[in-house]
């Protein structure tokens, strides 16, 4: 069963406690949690009457180049057409073992092209998330921080308690993003080298980064198509030119060897006239 706004609001840890909330997730000290929930910067406006809006975090990483970038005040996320990144919460969060939790996408967002992937949030868990976030639009999209990210849905668990996640598991405890982490994740992947490494660098200093490239190689060739077209208009013109100008010589032709002819015929209709005359006396 899924909880309420209220019900969440009802079993937060307050914030006085949140210090000595962390000892309690790291020595599994239970009694101490008491069912309650972990919600370090907790902004009441993102309460919702079925979750809570988790917000975009000071930290991110793109999958383009698999570096750790930072988020603060006025320097928002942009995201491109096509990128994906891994944005770490504002909020750490932590759950007791009769909770799980369910990210979920935000319609507003997924409405302009921007889709977080969906994961689940085991029970025992505490830390900052790191969410998939993909731009499917066609134009950049700015995610500015503590802004809402995506929808955490806290849903009792029935049955036996489960066991507790492992200390040592990927992101328990996580407040920032580590260069292990992103090693572990896949992010930081080794580059090509050679020839290839050659290939790759020149390809991007001609045409930037995957997207800027691709958009610049259909400008290269709508230009190029528009050039050819424009070669075969002005040959096509040509043609019709040095056609209608031969239908014209030809025209024209006719009407001087009839003009000719005439003459000719009216030249000897008089050089009879006079023979005839002269044979006459």
């Amino acid at each position: 069963m899924a909880l309420t706004g209220q019900a969440i609001r009802s079993r937060l840890i307050p914030q006085e406690s949140w210090g000595e909330a962390r000892k309690w997730w790291g020595q599994r000290d239970w009694s101490q949690v008491d069912g309650r929930l972990l919600l370090e910067k907790f902004n009441e406006a993102h309460v919702r009457p079925g979750g809570y809006d988790l917000s975009v975090g000071d930290e991110y990483v793109s999958l383009w180049d698999g570096e750790k970038h930072t988020a603060s005040g006025t320097h928002t996320i942009t995201l491109a057409p096509g990128e994906t990144v891994l944005i770490l919460t504002r909020e750490l969060v932590g759950l007791p073992p009769s909770l799980a939790g369910q990210v979920m996408p935000r319609a507003l967002l997924s409405a302009k092209g921007i889709v977080v992937l969906p994961q689940r949030i085991e029970p025992t868990y505490y830390g900052r998330l790191l969410i998939a976030c993909l731009n499917h639009g066609p134009r950049e999209f700015p995610l500015a921080p503590d802004a809402p990210l995506c929808t955490c849905v806290f849903e009792e668990c029935s049955g036996d308690t489960p066991d507790a996640l492992p200390l040592d598991g990927r992101g328990m405890g996580r407040e920032k993003l580590s260069a292990q982490e992103l090693i572990a994740l896949g992010t930081v992947l080794p580059g090509p080298a050679g020839p290839q490494a050659e290939l790759v660098a020149e390809i991007q200093k001609r045409h930037g980064n995957p997207y800027e490239g691709l958009q610049k190689l259909c400008e290269d060739l709508k230009r190029e198509i528009a050039e050819y077209r424009r070669g075969e208009l002005v040959h096509d013109v040509a043609e019709e030119v040095k056609r209608d100008t031969m239908e014209k010589l030809l025209g024209r032709s006719t009407m001087l060897i009839g003009a000719l002819i005439g003459l000719v015929g009216v030249a000897i209709g008089v050089v009879a006239g006079v023979v005839i005359a002269l044979l006459s006396r």
